[in-house]
């Protein structure tokens, strides 16, 4: 995870990274459009953000028998933006490194795919060394930035708006982002000077002694 920083703003970029070590990789044995997939993976931090991989050793298509495709697969509602970062080990720990996009995803778009990944020539050439003992391995990292919806202004009251801008809980309250999700407090929860402090914090980004 790291921060882009500028004058007026700082976005916050995540990375999900994943190692698939494919064994016995023969392309031939594998009919056209049939896959190899992997278990899905994150950034640890439980973001709601996952993805996964497939992997079409004799390509997905018929026009593209011969080559094997690869295909990211992104598991989320979210709306991100991605860098997507692919290494192909070699032998002798040597790597092919290659960085594409940024690409967006959401729930509707949630699927890249690169349709001639890498040329059955290419994986068995013994020049390029791309296959140790029969052993595929690749590396994915996705970095990614979470795409953050405008606020919604339509006839609602000043506080609200406030109240939004400042913190993502009061906004996904307002904005209803989820239907089913319900937000409240307890009178208990808080004496009336806690809350006091609270309001002044979010309306002037400062705290009395």
């Amino acid at each position: 995870m790291s921060d882009i920083s500028n004058a007026q703003t700082t976005i916050r970029e995540f990375c999900a990274s994943h190692t698939w070590r494919i064994q016995n990789l023969s392309p031939s044995d594998h009919l056209n459009g049939c896959y190899l997939h992997d278990t899905k993976f994150d950034n640890g931090l439980n973001d709601g953000v996952k993805w996964s991989i497939k992997l079409f050793p004799n390509g997905s298509t018929p026009i593209d028998s011969g080559f094997m495709t690869l295909q990211l697969c992104y598991h989320s509602s979210l709306k991100v933006d991605a860098r997507i970062f692919i290494q192909i080990h070699r032998i002798e720990y040597q790597k092919i490194k290659v960085e594409i996009g940024p690409y967006y995803f959401d729930k509707k778009v949630n699927l890249l795919e690169i349709s001639r990944f890498l040329s059955h020539g290419a994986l068995y050439n013994k020049r390029y060394g791309l296959l140790s003992d029969g052993i595929f391995t690749i590396t994915i990292k996705a970095f990614y930035i979470f795409k953050k919806e405008p606020l919604k202004f339509d006839n609602g009251n000043a506080h609200k708006f406030i109240l939004m801008s400042k913190s993502p809980v009061f906004e996904a309250m307002f904005n209803k982002i989820e239907e089913k999700q319900i937000l409240f407090t307890i009178n208990d929860d808080f004496d009336a000077y806690t809350v006091k402090l609270m309001l002044e914090f979010i309306y002037t980004d400062n705290i009395s002694d």
